[in-house]
Parts: C-alpha cells; sequence; structure tokens
C-alpha cells in the first residue's frame, strides 16, 4: 500500500468517527437533560480538533516526504548519469518508496563495479609505477613537493613522501617509518625544486612538457637527471627524474675517443701527406729516368734499326738481283702478321729477321750468287749454309726477341725437307713458317739471275699446293686473304 492509499484510508476513518460523532451529538442534542447537550457539545469540538490536527499532521508529513524525496531525486540522476544506470525514479507514481529503494540498489550495485573497476586500474597503474625506474614528483607552485615513486620500489615499497622545501630553506619528511627522508630522494626533490619553477611555470601556463637536467654531486660523485613536467591539476604539476649519467658518461666516453680518433687521424694524415709529398718526388723522379731510359731506348731502336738497313745494305751490294728483296719480304711477313692477329712485339720480331734474313748470303761468293744458270751441288750446298751463318752472327746481339732463331728457321718445312736443321711440325717457330712464305712469294714474284718473275700468281698457286704439306695453313690463308681479298702490294 502506497503512501497515500494509507493517507487515503486514514481520512475516511476519521470522516467516519467524524460522522459517528455527529450522529452522537445529535442523539444528545435531542435529549431533554442539560447535562446531555454539554456532553454533546464536548465530544463535537475534541472530534473538531482531532480531526483539523489530523489532517495538518498528514499534510506536514506528506510535504516533508516530499521535499527529501526531491533532494534524493537530484543525486540519482547524478548516479544514473555518471554509472550508467538508465532506470528512471518516478517520484509522481506509484509505491515511490519500492522504486527509490530499487533505484537505490541498483546504484549502489553500480557503485560497486566502479569501485571495483577503479580498484583494478588502480592496481594496474601501481604495478606501472613499480615498474618505471623514474622519479615521480607531484610539485605544487608552493614549493611543495611529494614523491609518488621512488625509482625503486614504486608506490608499493614506501608510502609517498611530502617535501616542504621553501626557498633557502628546505626540510623534508618521508614516511618510512623514521620520518627521514632518503638522503638522494630529499637531495633529488630539493635540487628540482630549485631549478625548476620556472619550468612548473611554463608547464602550467604553456600546457606543454618541459625538459631540463639536474646534476647531483655527493661525495666526489657526481650523477645527472633528466627531468621533465607537465601539468598535473590546478596549480601543480608532475615531474618525472629519470637517472642518466651512464648515457651521459657514455657520450662523454664517446666525445672523448672521438676527440682521441679525430687526432690520431690528424696524425695519421700528416704522416700519409709527408709519405705523399715522398711518393711525389719518388714517382718526379722515376718519371724523370724513365723518360731518360724512353730517350735512350729510341736511340737504342734508332740505332739498331740503321745498323739492320746497313746491314741489309751490305747483302743488296753483294747482290744487285736481290735489292730490295728483304724490306719486301719484311712488309709482306708484318702484314701476315697482323692479319693473323699477332701482337705487336712479336711483329717486330718478324721485321727484323725479314730485314736480316739473307745476311748470311755475305759470305757466299758473288759469282755463285749471280750465277745465270743451275746451280751445282756443291753450289747449292754452299748457298744452304746462310741460315746457320745468319744465326752464327745474330746470336751474339741481345735482341729482345728469338731474331736469330727465326732466322735460322726461316727455310724449314712443315713435312721436314727444309734446310739447315731439317725441322717439321711444332718444332719451327710461328714467326719462321710467316718468314718462310713471304720469302715464298716474294722470290717466286721477282726476277732472278737464273729465271726471270713468275709472277703472282704462279707464287699463290705455289704455296696454295703445299699448304699443309710445307707451308703452315693459317699463314697460307692469311696470305691469300691479303693478296686476294685486300690487294696488299710490295709498291710503298
Amino acid at each position: 500500500m502506497t503512501f497515500r492509499e494509507k493517507t487515503a484510508l486514514i481520512v475516511c476513518l476519521m470522516l467516519c468517527s467524524l460522522s459517528g460523532a455527529v450522529f452522537l451529538v445529535s442523539s444528545l442534542a435531542s435529549s431533554d437533560d442539560p447535562s446531555d447537550h454539554t456532553l454533546a457539545y464536548a465530544i463535537l469540538a475534541v472530534t473538531a480538533v482531532g480531526l483539523v490536527f489530523g489532517v495538518s499532521i498528514i499534510l506536514v508529513l506528506d510535504r516533508i516526504l516530499r521535499n527529501r524525496l526531491s533532494r534524493i531525486s537530484s543525486p540519482l540522476q547524478t548516479i544514473r548519469d555518471s554509472t550508467g544506470f538508465s532506470q528512471r525514479v518516478n517520484l509522481a507514481g506509484k509505491d515511490e518508496f519500492s522504486l527509490l529503494a530499487s533505484d537505490i540498489d541498483a546504484a549502489l550495485e553500480s557503485l560497486e563495479k566502479a569501485h571495483a573497476r577503479l580498484a583494478e586500474s588502480e592496481g594496474r597503474h601501481r604495478a606501472t609505477l613499480q615498474l618505471i625506474p623514474d622519479f615521480l614528483f607531484l610539485m605544487k607552485v608552493d614549493g611543495s613537493i611529494s614523491a609518488i615513486s621512488d625509482g625503486e620500489s614504486g608506490t608499493g615499497g614506501r608510502s609517498a613522501g611530502s617535501f616542504a622545501c621553501a626557498e633557502g630553506n628546505h626540510a623534508g619528511q618521508h614516511g618510512n617509518g623514521n620520518g627521514q627522508a632518503p638522503p638522494l630522494l630529499k637531495t633529488l626533490s630539493e635540487a628540482i625544486v630549485g631549478q625548476g619553477k620556472d619550468y612548473a611555470s611554463q608547464a602550467l601556463t604553456q600546457r606543454q612538457m618541459q625538459s631540463f637536467e639536474v646534476e647531483l654531486s655527493s661525495n666526489g660523485s657526481r650523477s645527472c637527471w633528466e627531468t621533465r613536467m607537465v601539468s598535473c591539476g590546478e596549480g601543480q604539476v608532475l615531474a618525472m627524474a629519470r637517472d642518466i649519467t651512464d648515457r651521459r658518461r657514455g657520450e662523454e666516453a664517446v666525445a672523448r675517443a672521438k676527440d682521441a680518433l679525430e687526432m690520431l687521424v690528424q696524425e695519421r694524415t700528416a704522416e700519409l701527406d709527408r709519405v705523399n709529398e715522398v711518393l711525389k718526388k719518388e714517382i718526379s723522379l722515376r718519371l724523370q729516368e724513365e723518360e731518360v731510359l724512353r730517350k735512350s731506348f729510341r736511340k737504342v731502336e734508332a740505332l739498331l734499326e740503321n745498323t739492320i738497313e746497313a746491314m741489309s745494305l751490305i747483302v743488296e751490294r753483294k747482290d744487285p738481283y736481290t735489292a730490295g728483296h728483304q724490306r719486301r719480304v719484311a712488309k709482306l711477313a708484318c702484314a701476315i702478321g697482323r692479319e693473323m692477329g699477332l701482337g705487336a712485339d712479336r711483329i717486330q720480331a718478324i721485321r727484323v729477321a725479314a730485314m736480316l734474313h739473307d745476311l748470311g748470303k755475305i759470305f757466299v761468293p758473288a759469282e755463285i750468287l749471280n750465277k745465270p744458270g743451275r746451280l751445282t751441288d756443291g753450289e747449292l750446298a754452299l748457298i744452304k749454309t746462310h741460315p746457320s751463318t745468319d744465326h752464327e752472327i745474330l746470336r751474339t746481339i741481345d735482341f729482345s726477341c728469338p731474331v736469330a732463331d727465326i732466322v735460322a728457321q726461316h727455310h724449314e718445312r712443315l713435312d721436314g725437307s727444309g734446310y739447315p736443321a731439317g725441322l717439321g711440325g711444332e718444332e719451327i717457330l710461328p714467326e719462321a713458317k710467316i718468314l718462310g712464305v713471304a720469302d715464298v712469294v716474294e722470290a717466286m714474284s721477282s726476277s732472278r739471275p737464273y729465271r726471270p718473275a713468275l709472277g703472282m700468281d704462279e707464287a699463290l698457286r705455289e704455296i696454295v699446293k703445299n699448304k699443309g704439306i710445307l707451308c703452315d695453313p693459317d699463314v697460307v690463308g692469311a696470305c691469300l686473304r691479303l693478296l686476294t681479298e685486300k690487294k696488299f702490294s710490295f709498291v710503298e
């Protein structure tokens, strides 16, 4: 039964009582006894007073309850908004006290859940603070500072310390049981208060993190602390101090090592510069020496060339019919060597050997060299000695290439039928094979005392016929390409 239903029941009972009293008064009033009349008036007065008093009490209680319920309604609305409690409290409906009790129970249950979540969150934050190896302080604008975490055991190891640090007079107490703050914690907090006032003001006004470093000295040792401040509520900042002593020492060690390395590099650079100067001078001297050697070598080459020309001229004077023969053979042999892809040194060896390949003929009597008819076996044997004579003369000269051997082998043939040693195949130097083919081609295409010139076509047919038998196939092929495809000419 609701409050209003109970109130209505009470009013009905009062009205029934009043009706009974009126009926009783009416009965007494019809009596002739004056005392009955007096009693009736008394009952009527008492009944009226009781009725007025009851109604007044009911109205007063109703107003009081409504005021209290209105005061409870606002906090319930706040609880409902903050905790997510969505049930609406309708004080104007029926059974207001039951609804109010249900809402209060639901609100209390939500508050218990919120308290559990808050305790869980606090536990996580507490564990986080215990894991942070930093000092955390709460600093106010009045200079007081409280330690939130001591950097070792966090908030779980000791209770937070409070330090009332004033300008020039730093005193502090820490809740560690003896009323004294740990020396490092106290010293650090005093240093932060002393050096961090301006940074704290900037953090509060600018709402941005401020950072600075604090240096502490104790018993000859120095430590460095990186301190950061952020605004944390009205008129206070949260400061975190991290020990960066090892990092600073590492940076200083790196800086010292860098300076030492730079100094070492400078020393080594100076030493290298000195060595470089010495090397430059030595290179300059070597270049000068090489230039002198090149000039000397050119002179020697020129002298050798003149000597070769002179020796070739001696042969030509001894045998006028072969005038220019050695130069023409040298030209064709060098062209064949280039066609076969030989290097410059080997081509030079072929040229020198070709210019001197008939040098031994100066020891053959002129009448045999210029004899118009067929030579006897003895005369032919004498002429065949000129390669050996060439070798005996040229081997005494220190050429840079085997000129003497090339000259000695230019009449050797692949099948071993040549002279003077009867060499064959790979026993013959490649340069000698080239010189032999060039000598045959030039000799057959030129006039001799014992016959007229046979012509270039006959000379080519001769080397083609003996290709692979007497003459090297590669040399013959190169010679044919020069004389048929590339139009080689003995004429300068």
